[in-house]
């Protein structure tokens, strides 16, 4: 059976897009996780309003890569330029 909730038909390269997204969204719930309960053991003190609005401030300015995880800080425009 399809994991697809509809009767659609994808191919292989689009399974294995839907792989890439599911996991990429996987890793930010991690993420989100894992720096909320290292905030909590920083400021044991904070409400969960402070350690949510932490959380967000956290991955808004992004400490340490506040142009974005790249190596050599160039940024990549989005969507890349055909070249020909």
């Amino acid at each position: 059976m399809s994991p697809c909730k509809f009767d659609c038909q994808l191919d292989s390269l689009s399974w294995y897009a839907v792989d890439v997204l599911r996991d990429a969204i996987d890793l930010f719930d991690v993420a989100t996780v894992l720096t909320r309960q290292r905030l909590q053991r920083q400021h044991p003190d904070w409400t969960d309003a402070q350690l949510d609005a932490a959380v967000t401030e956290w991955f808004l300015t992004r400490p340490g890569a506040p142009d974005g995880d790249v190596s050599g800080g160039r940024v990549v425009p989005w969507p890349r330029r055909k070249t020909t």
